[in-house]
């Protein structure tokens, strides 16, 4: 992909954005309108949504077989204890606390 900044690496390209924006934050006359900063903060959301998919895939745990997968997850499956027998009961009596003097 060739567009400006595509030579700079993901920390270099943070480090700049928050750079821009900290000094953006402290100028006493505003550089943008506020439509133009909420979409600025919808498409960081987009860009930290996008982070979070590439954290998750590099998991370890993603490396294993999928079939490996699916055996651990049908044996915890079936050791899970079904949803009655989970149930705590409730007691319909009130208990107060007593508080000496």
């Amino acid at each position: 992909m060739d567009y400006k900044g595509s030579d700079l690496t993901i920390g270099e390209l943070l480090f700049a954005l928050h750079a821009k924006v900290i000094d953006l934050s402290e100028m006493k006359e505003p550089e943008f309108q506020q439509y133009e900063l909420e979409q600025y903060m919808e498409k960081l959301g987009d860009i930290s949504q996008s982070l979070k998919r590439c954290f998750n895939r590099a998991a370890v745990v993603n490396r294993l077989p999928l079939e490996l997968l699916t055996r651990v997850f049908e044996a915890m499956q079936s050791e899970r204890p079904s949803k009655k027998s989970s149930r705590v009961p409730l007691t319909t009596t009130r208990q107060t606390r007593r508080f000496p003097g």
